[in-house]
């Protein structure tokens, strides 16, 4: 299968056309006609919760470090992990060990730090991917670009 690619541009999501997936503005994401609305804890033990269209997703550091991160997206359980402390992309699997991808953290002087997903697997839906994407924004990119 071809790898497809989404980008994080400012507070949009886009596929590998350049079309817009996900937008985030003030505390809500929206994906296509669904708009959740985000809460956020920071510190050691983050944790980002989106309610919205009936179901909740919530995305957590399940260790001391951020190398590994989880997500629950409604009952579909996410692991993204860094195979190496200092590599700054994520693999995307679930419990059972199917791989969707990687999520990577880029940095250039000219835009800051950018957010690419690859994905191997089109059994993802565009609202988990959009989560899993922003959830890793906030933990793995520059915070001064944030806004939440």
């Amino acid at each position: 299968m071809t790898a497809h690619t989404y980008s994080w541009v400012g507070d949009t999501l886009y596929d590998d056309r350049r079309h817009p997936i996900a937008t985030v503005a003030g505390s809500q994401l929206t994906v296509g006609d669904t708009t959740y609305r985000i809460t956020k804890t920071g510190g050691r033990d983050f944790r980002l919760r989106a309610d919205g269209g009936g179901v909740t997703f919530i995305f957590t550091t399940a260790s001391l470090t951020t190398n590994r991160l989880e997500a629950m997206c409604g009952s579909r359980h996410y692991i993204l992990r860094r195979p190496r402390p200092w590599n700054p992309a994520r693999t995307i699997t679930t419990r059972d060990g199917t791989n969707y991808g990687t999520i990577t953290r880029t940095f250039s002087p000219r835009s800051g730090a950018t957010i690419k997903a690859e994905l191997t697997s089109a059994d993802i839906p565009n609202a988990h991917l959009a989560f899993l994407a922003y959830g890793c924004k906030l933990v793995d990119a520059d915070t001064t670009n944030i806004k939440i």
